[in-house]
């Protein structure tokens, strides 16, 4: 499985059989500018959304002819499941309730999209629905998702090989939001990919936690 890190929250999944699987497709030069990322001009086969924000969720430009699951199905031979979290430390009452976390298996690795969470899975269900993952993908900037400190325990709670952070500051994220230094301060071993995408295979996870960071290809 190839993944690229588009920008922000969204990345691409290709498959063994060059299917294109895309998550929380951005849209350009929303929030008054401040989602600056060039717009994605990638046709993807399935777009999987965890939440309505436009910085989550904008289909309308993205070209090709397309699959959205925005809840949970089976798409292109892909199950995908979804797990209600809170969007903010308030019990959703600041953000706009509840996202859907997204968990999904592509060529035998098993990846959780985040989406904005903002709790720390404290509850213990939650962390059941959810189950053994390989790749955890979570938002590390804080304010509007959990922060450096909030992610790397989400992180230590849910046990993947590998964490790969997103949604955090950058010349072209206008959000005040942190960079994602200090979310790498957390791990022992952190690898900057120095490339906007990464091959991995199952049997090539590692046997604990190692933080990967992809730049990004539309910053």
């Amino acid at each position: 499985m190839r993944i690229e890190f588009l920008a922000h929250a969204s990345f691409l999944f290709t498959d063994r059989r060059g299917v294109k699987f895309m998550t929380d497709p951005y849209e350009s030069g929303s929030f008054s500018g401040r989602v600056g990322y060039e717009p994605i001009d990638e046709a993807p086969d399935v777009i999987i959304i965890t939440h309505d924000h436009r910085d989550h969720s904008h289909t309308e430009t993205i070209p090709g002819d397309f699959e959205v699951v925005r809840h949970e199905g089976v798409s292109r031979g892909v199950p995908v499941r979804s797990v209600p979290v809170f969007h903010d430390m308030f019990e959703g009452t600041r953000f706009g309730g509840t996202i859907d976390l997204k968990v999904f298996t592509i060529d035998g690795i098993t990846i959780c999209h985040c989406g904005d969470i903002g709790e720390l899975l404290d509850d213990p269900e939650k962390r059941a629905a959810i189950g053994a993952i390989d790749i955890l993908i979570i938002p590390t900037g804080g304010y509007y998702t959990l922060g450096p400190e909030g992610a790397a325990e989400v992180t230590r709670r849910l046990k993947p090989k590998i964490v790969i952070p997103c949604h955090y500051k950058t010349a072209k994220c206008g959000f005040d939001i942190a960079p994602v230094d200090p979310f790498l301060t957390h791990f022992e071993t952190v690898e900057k990919v120095g490339e906007t995408s990464i091959e991995i295979t199952s049997e090539a996870l590692p046997t604990s936690t190692k933080c990967v960071v992809l730049e990004m290809r539309y910053c």
